[in-house]
């Protein structure tokens, strides 16, 4: 079983499993790549169309994520140039073990109020990042639920890939949930059992020196 997170749906909790954690090894420390210095990097919700091996992998892709590589050719021969929000994106998770093939960002900094560290409530999960969104995100973020919860309905034992969507900050995915809401309250917990304080903390400080950074710049323009 993969790494159990949460999202916060209508004041409910719901589990789901990211993808590429196991749950019997310790929860990540974030790559020095990932928190940037001067300009940082955006933050993306994007969806997830296929998973595929890592590169150090043997194995080439097979099943449906060759049929999904197919149809996107053009994302594997640009997939080392610089991404937008509005282009597909190849991203590695921070744990490694998966590569997620991406389409356009759904959401990004400009839709996050702020970020915070805080003691989970959950027994045996440590701590967690709560991310408020703006008005205008969490309508996004409702819209978003609604389509990939209906793929998730198919099979809650096995949710599909096209139920996931992957949070994605300097180039790498955090994490990858399926959503197993239709309608959130506009905050998105991110709990895997154990997270230590020093992890959420880099996480949240991550995604607001991001978020502030953008609001400035784009109070300047």
């Amino acid at each position: 079983m993969g790494v159990l997170y949460r999202f916060v749906a209508l004041g409910l909790v719901a589990l789901f499993a990211g993808a590429a954690c196991s749950s019997s090894k310790p929860t990540p420390e974030v790559p020095q790549h990932v928190i940037t210095q001067g300009q940082p990097d955006n933050v993306y919700f994007r969806p997830v169309l296929c998973m595929i091996p890592p590169e150090s992998h043997n194995a080439a892709p097979s099943g449906p994520a060759t049929a999904c590589l197919s149809r996107t050719p053009a994302l594997i021969a640009n997939s080392d140039q610089q991404e937008t929000a509005a282009s597909p994106a190849i991203l590695s998770h921070i744990g490694g073990g998966v590569r997620y093939v991406c389409g356009p960002a759904d959401l990004t900094s400009a839709d996050i109020v702020s970020a915070r560290a805080e003691s989970s409530p959950g027994v045996g999960f440590g701590y967690e990042v709560v991310i408020k969104l703006t008005p205008a995100g969490a309508r996004k973020l409702d819209r978003i639920a609604a389509a990939r919860y209906a793929y998730y309905k198919q099979n809650p034992a096995n949710p599909p890939v096209q139920s996931r969507e992957a949070i994605e900050q300097g180039q790498a995915v955090l994490v990858a949930p399926p959503i197993e809401a239709p309608s959130f309250r506009g905050s998105i917990v991110i709990n895997p059992p154990g997270m230590s304080l020093n992890f959420a903390d880099e996480i949240a400080g991550m995604i607001n020196q991001i978020v502030a950074y953008n609001r400035a710049h784009a109070s300047q323009a």
